[in-house]
């Protein structure tokens, strides 16, 4: 025969946790915030705690009555107790089933615990996507505000200005997506929250189930014992009686107990079967819960995943549009700035060459008037010499022909002395003739010279903008294309995560 279980002794000390509800391992760090962590930690501890209070409120009670039974049985029977013994050990083989329906309920809490544990993953997961998405944005940033900070931008004051609008864009698409977590975050905390307690509720629901049963049997043993004690009082009262009142009296009574022994087999039977039905319902109740919760847990991400895809391609869209609009802005702008500042320096180039043509001419007036001062002093220098030449020769030719007038009868013109005159005054003519046809083709030679450093340096400036032009145009187009890829991989990582992680919830 089975020996009957006893309670826990009262210095014992504290009643070791159970192996299925037992601390789990210290998780790895996440990279949720402190709040969400405190939060977690303290909806897992309260849920913990309830199971374990109600387990071991259930445990000590169950033990305490199954001890005040055993003593009223064993007390008030003195003679026969196999039939107690055996009453004792159904009563004990009910406890172990009740133990068993408590085992079976443990597994299921902690299959919801497990879940509960993906949700967190899941949570975990999206977390680190979100903050990998932030870090790369951040670097983008980076990169945006060293070529902001460049050498070769720093005279293009409205491509800084657009850039600077880019990065606060950009800074207030970070604090969309922080919105957005924490939105995310509040949302499936609560979610869980209400979870777990709903799965208190059905737990306290349960051990007070347990309980009431338990005090019925309870209660239902010490009127029996109750019942046999007053049994017992009668026989010894009525033990000086004849014999056939006696035997009459007691069998009587042994028929009294032996129908209501059969009453109470009767009564046992109809509660185990009651004990029986209530399990199997409590099990379909619990599956059927368990089923709701995982399909509206499975609903709840198939829409959370749809929204966040929707969101996700919708603010891709917009980050496209809006970098693209800008792109196309700061282009405009180094276009229109290139074409200023190339003006600029054309204008510049184009006003120290002409300051320098008309530095040049101003020197070639100076030369023409220098040379017509000297051409002037020279023909009065060479008038006066002729004038001297011609009247000391008009004196000789006067002279002579006194001589000759004196000398012949008649005197012969001086055709001589005039023709030589006029070869003299010729080749003055055509001396003045030359030295200016000389003068006029230097300052041609000079005029040409310049004119073709100019369109040298004009062409140079002009080849200079151009190249200045292009390098800033390719620049602007890897930049360009540098954040295309760099957002639209990002984004796409971020998706096929955010679907990772949902899958992974709904599975």
């Amino acid at each position: 025969m089975n020996e009957p279980r006893t309670a826990r002794p009262a210095g014992a000390g504290a009643r070791r946790r159970s192996p299925v509800f037992g601390r789990q391992p210290e998780p790895e760090p996440t990279v949720l915030s402190p709040v969400e962590e405190e939060i977690a930690n303290a909806l897992t501890n309260a849920v913990d705690e309830r199971i374990e209070e109600g387990l071991q409120a259930l445990e000590e009670q169950a033990a305490l009555l199954m001890r005040e039974v055993a003593t009223e049985l064993w007390r008030s029977s003195a003679k026969d107790v196999r039939p107690e013994q055996e009453r004792i050990v159904s009563l004990l083989s009910r406890d172990q089933a009740i133990r068993s329906l408590i085992a079976s309920s443990d597994e299921r809490f902690q299959a919801l615990s497990t879940r509960a544990g993906r949700v967190e993953d899941s949570l975990n997961d999206l977390a680190e996507t979100g903050r990998a998405t932030r870090e790369a944005m951040e670097s983008s940033v980076a990169s945006i505000r060293e070529i902001a900070d460049s050498p070769t931008l720093h005279g293009v004051e409205g491509v800084r200005n657009q850039l600077e609008q880019v990065e606060r864009h950009i800074a207030e698409t970070f604090q969309t997506l922080d919105e957005r977590d924490r939105t995310l975050t509040e949302a499936i905390l609560k979610q869980v929250q209400e979870h777990g307690e709903m799965v208190a509720r059905e737990t306290s629901r349960v051990v007070e189930a347990m309980q009431g049963y338990v005090q019925g049997g309870a209660e239902a043993v010490g009127r029996l014992a109750q019942r046999v004690e007053e049994h017992a009082e009668s026989f010894a009262t009525q033990d000086g009686d004849l014999t056939a009142n006696v035997g009459a009296t007691v069998r009587e009574e042994v028929q009294a107990i032996g129908q209501q022994l059969e009453l109470m087999s009767e009564g046992m039977g109809i509660h185990t079967r009651d004990e029986v039905a209530i399990k199997a319902a409590m099990e379909r109740f619990i599956d059927a819960r368990v089923r709701g919760l995982a399909e509206l847990i499975r609903s709840d991400s198939q829409a959370l995943r749809q929204m966040i895809e929707d969101k996700t391609s919708e603010q891709e869209q917009v980050l496209r549009e809006t970098v693209e609009e800008r792109m196309i802005l700061v282009g405009e702008a180094l276009v229109n700035k290139t074409a200023e500042a190339a003006q600029t320096a054309i204008a510049s180039s184009l006003g120290e060459t002409v300051e320098r043509m008309s530095a040049s001419v101003g020197s070639i007036e100076g030369i023409d008037t220098m040379l017509a001062e000297q051409q002037q002093a020279f023909e009065e220098r060479m008038r006066s010499h002729v004038d001297d030449r011609v009247t000391a020769i008009a004196k000789l030719v006067r002279s002579d022909n006194q001589a000759l007038a004196t000398r012949f009868a008649s005197g012969g013109s001086a055709n001589d002395d005039a023709e030589l005159l006029r070869q003299t005054l010729r080749s003055l003519k055509e001396l003045h003739a030359g030295l200016a046809n000389d003068v006029l083709s230097s300052v041609d030679r000079r005029f040409q010279s310049m004119s073709d450093q100019l369109h040298k340096e004009s062409q140079s400036t002009a080849e200079a903008m151009l190249n200045v032009a292009e390098r800033l145009s390719d620049k602007i187009d890897r930049v360009s294309v540098i954040v295309d890829e760099g957002y639209g991989n990002e984004v796409q990582i971020v998706v096929d995560r955010m679907s990772e992680a949902i899958q992974a919830m709904s599975g």
